[in-house]
C-alpha cells in the first residue's frame, strides 16, 4: 500500500507537475481547445478518450504589433492666438505688410508680380483685418456695396457677409482687379503696375 506524500515530497511534486502541465498544454492544447464544436455532443454513454496526437502541429509565428499611440495636446484659446500671432509675424517678415494674406491671394489667382501693390491696398483699405468694416466697404479690400448684385451672381455669399471671408474678398478684388486695375481702390496704372 502506497503511503501518503511526506510534507516535504508535496512542493516538489507541486514543482514538478505544474511545468509539466503547462508544457502539455503548450503542446497538445490547441488541438483540444480548437476541437470542433459541432463534435461535442451530450450523451449518458460512459466516456472514451481521444487519441491524443503523434505530430504536433508546427510552431506558427505571431507578431504582436502594438497599436499607433497618438497625443492630444488641448491648447487654450490665448495659447492658440499666441501661435496665430507667431505665424503673421513669420509671414509678415517674410511677404511685407499683410504677409499672413500672400498665400492665400496667390492660391485664389493674383498675380505674384501683383503682391508688391496688393499687400499695400489691404494695409491702407483694412490694417489687414478680414472683418473690417465702415458700413458701406467690407473685408480685406473693402468692397464697396456698389458691387452687392455682382457679387450674388458670382456666388461668394452676398454682401457684406460674403465679404468679410478672406478668400471670396481676395477672389472678387481679382476680378474687379482683372476689370480695371486699380481704380476701384484710386490708383492708377501708372501708380501701381497692371501686369500680370
Amino acid at each position: 500500500m502506497p503511503y501518503p506524500p511526506s510534507e516535504r515530497e508535496k512542493p516538489l511534486r507541486q514543482h514538478i507537475f505544474a511545468p509539466l502541465f503547462v508544457l502539455f498544454i503548450g503542446l497538445f492544447g490547441r488541438e483540444v481547445l480548437s476541437a470542433d464544436a459541432t463534435s461535442v455532443t451530450t450523451s449518458t454513454s460512459p466516456a472514451t478518450t481521444a487519441p491524443i496526437p503523434t505530430n504536433p502541429p508546427p510552431p506558427s509565428t505571431v507578431v504582436i504589433t502594438p497599436p499607433p499611440t497618438t497625443t492630444t495636446v488641448v491648447l487654450t484659446e490665448e495659447q492658440v492666438a499666441f501661435l496665430h500671432q507667431l505665424q503673421v509675424e513669420k509671414d509678415r517678415e517674410t511677404w511685407g505688410k499683410c504677409g499672413e494674406w500672400h498665400d492665400l491671394a496667390i492660391q485664389v489667382g493674383w498675380p505674384e508680380a501683383q503682391w508688391k501693390y496688393l499687400q499695400q491696398v489691404i494695409y491702407r483699405e483694412s490694417r489687414c483685418q478680414e472683418d473690417a468694416w465702415n458700413g458701406a466697404d467690407a473685408g480685406l479690400l473693402q468692397i464697396n456695396r456698389i458691387h452687392r448684385e455682382f457679387i450674388s451672381q458670382l456666388g461668394l455669399g452676398g454682401f457684406p457677409d460674403g465679404m468679410f471671408s478672406a478668400e471670396n474678398n481676395l477672389r472678387f478684388g481679382l476680378k474687379l482687379w482683372e476689370g480695371s486695375c486699380w481704380k476701384h481702390w484710386r490708383f492708377s496704372g501708372e501708380t501701381f503696375g497692371c501686369e500680370k
